[in-house]
């Protein structure tokens, strides 16, 4: 892990029952390191023939658009609800959670995730 200078704290977030945990603690190592907060929902859109990024979808893609964005966006709320004071973003990175993760870590201070939930 990198720590260059205002690096972000990453946390991977997955919608699982225990988010807010990781969350939490991304929150906690995010003022003691005094960086932003920087929450990554990896998906591996290869499988749909897709991208986030990449509209229009069919309708099974919009699915799983829709369900990333949410996973995101909730997120992204729920970090904002429990730290208003700190710097939180959120985005859908394409790709597999464990890569998108190594490579996240190359420009962080540091890197919280949970276990496997979803």
């Amino acid at each position: 892990m990198s720590t260059l200078a205002g690096a972000p704290v990453v946390a991977g977030v997955d919608g699982s029952t225990h988010e807010q945990l990781v969350i939490d603690w991304a929150i906690s190592e995010a003022r003691l390191r005094n960086r932003t907060l920087l929450l990554l929902h990896a998906y591996d859109w290869a499988v749909l023939g897709a991208s986030f990024t990449d509209p229009p979808y069919g309708a099974v893609q919009q699915v799983y658009h829709d369900d990333a964005a949410s996973i995101r966006d909730h997120a992204l709320a729920a970090a904002r609800t429990a730290a208003p004071d700190l710097e939180v973003s959120a985005r859908v990175v394409d790709g597999g959670a464990a890569g998108v993760l190594v490579g996240a870590s190359q420009s962080a201070a540091a890197v919280v995730v949970g276990h496997r939930g979803r």
